[in-house]
C-alpha cells in the first residue's frame, strides 16, 4: 500500500510539472506572436 501511495505521488509530481511545462511553451509562444504582430504593424 506504501508503495502504490508513493507510485501516485510520482505519477501527480510528473503531471503537476508536464503541466508547467506545456503552459510555459504555450505562453512563450502567445506571447512570441504578439511581438511578430507588434513588429509587424510598425513596419
Amino acid at each position: 500500500n506504501e508503495k502504490l501511495e508513493n507510485v501516485f505521488d510520482v505519477k501527480k509530481t510528473i503531471v503537476k510539472k508536464s503541466y508547467l511545462v506545456i503552459r510555459n511553451s504555450i505562453m512563450h509562444s502567445y506571447k512570441f506572436k504578439k511581438l511578430l504582430e507588434l513588429r509587424n504593424k510598425i513596419t
